[in-house]
């Protein structure tokens, strides 16, 4: 099988998040990807910020914490559902971290879902009888009722914890509603993980470092408008269909948590994603 080669976005998020999972981990995985068509973008973002990195990273550091406090809160089998996947190696962390009690995972994502699944079957023979990658634009009403449906049938007592990093940027409010609309459950047993981009403070700020990477990715890959979010949206949002808030923080109080200081992230300054986990 040759290296699966990444589009320039993804391997540019491959390269920004590798130092956030196990040195094992992602040593194994890059002996099968081919990166080459990112450097050109990430040396362009680099000039920008050369510590752009730090956003994934503490992105991906509150997920699995918060998964680890929930997953030893209580010992019992759950669905995972990856939206917006791409090339994350969330799915083998996991497995390697908690492979009992993991019953599946499900990736989703537009591309490179069926190089990556025949990446986990030839190399990762253990994960792949738990993971299941499927392509599909999330935003799709009919992914959306499929798993809905899916659910229903199949994991009626199951906890679902579905996990969104990195993707709230391309989603609108009705997108947004939507995924909540497909995963709210009766009981409020399913949990959504993920992060947003929050506007910046002054609207037409043209050095605001986030607006500025993602015009840099947007002219390489003709990607739609980025969208961002303040913190009230959101809880104005998820409370309107029924979720209930377990956790939002600030990226600088990840950044403290995980390092113990803070070294890039400082409030009222380069305050700009926040991390958020809800009960559906």
């Amino acid at each position: 099988m040759k290296k699966l080669k990444l589009s320039p976005e993804y391997a540019l998020s491959l390269e920004w998040s590798k130092k956030a999972y196990d040195k094992r981990i992602i040593d194994g995985f890059l002996k099968y990807i081919d990166l080459s068509s990112g450097l050109k973008l990430l040396q362009e973002c680099t000039n920008i910020c050369r510590w752009y990195d730090e956003v994934l990273i503490n992105e991906i550091f509150f997920t699995r914490k918060f998964i680890n406090s929930e997953f030893s809160r209580e010992h019992k089998k759950r669905l995972i559902i990856n939206l917006g996947a791409g090339n994350s190696l969330m799915s083998l962390q996991l497995l390697n971290d908690y492979y009992s009690s993991i019953d599946k995972i499900i990736e989703i994502d537009s591309e490179c879902m069926d190089e990556k699944e025949e990446l986990y079957d030839r190399y990762y023979n253990k994960e792949s009888e738990k993971i299941k990658c499927v392509t599909a634009n999330i935003t799709c009403t009919s992914i959306l009722s499929f798993l809905s449906s899916m659910l229903q049938d199949f994991y009626i007592n199951t906890q679902c914890v579905i996990l969104m990093n990195n993707m709230s940027h391309h989603l609108g409010e009705t997108e947004l509603k939507n995924i909540l609309s497909c995963f709210r459950s009766k009981d409020k047993n399913n949990i959504l993980v993920f992060d947003y981009t929050l506007p910046p403070t002054y609207p037409d700020s043209e050095d605001y470092i986030p607006n500025q990477i993602f015009r840099t990715v947007q002219n390489k890959i003709k990607t739609t408008k980025v969208i961002s979010y303040s913190e009230a949206t959101i809880f104005n949002l998820f409370s309107s269909m029924g979720c209930e808030l377990i956790e939002d923080v600030s990226i600088e109080s990840i950044e403290s948590h995980r390092s113990g200081s803070n070294k890039y992230f400082f409030e009222g300054t380069n305050n700009w994603v926040r991390c958020s986990a809800w009960k559906l």
